[in-house]
């Protein structure tokens, strides 16, 4: 009983620790950051934080604005698509099914 209480104790506490990042590491993604806006700026990327669901980290992106511009179109498009099949489908009082 008292290893598992100790276990339920310190396991938060070690979590957290592994979870934070030191003074250094936050510098030094500071430095690769500002070092890859100003390799990006060079080159006219535009670079952008995605953020997968269920994660807390994101990735960087660089892309031309004209990259940007056409996956915004993409993305519209393929919301265009599923919204107009749910329009040709059901009827909100039919329901699933038809």
């Amino acid at each position: 009983m008292f290893r598992t209480s100790l276990l339920l104790a310190v396991l938060p506490l070690s979590l957290a620790a592994c979870a934070t990042m030191t003074d250094e590491e936050q510098a030094a993604a500071r430095d690769q950051r500002a070092q890859e806006t100003r390799t990006a700026e060079e080159g006219g990327l535009r670079c952008r934080t995605i953020r997968q669901t269920g994660s807390r980290l994101g990735s960087r992106v660089c892309r031309t604005d004209e990259e940007w511009e056409q996956m915004e179109r993409d993305a519209q498009e393929a919301h265009d698509r599923l919204d107009g099949g749910n329009a040709r489908g059901a009827s909100p009082d039919q329901g699933f099914g038809g």
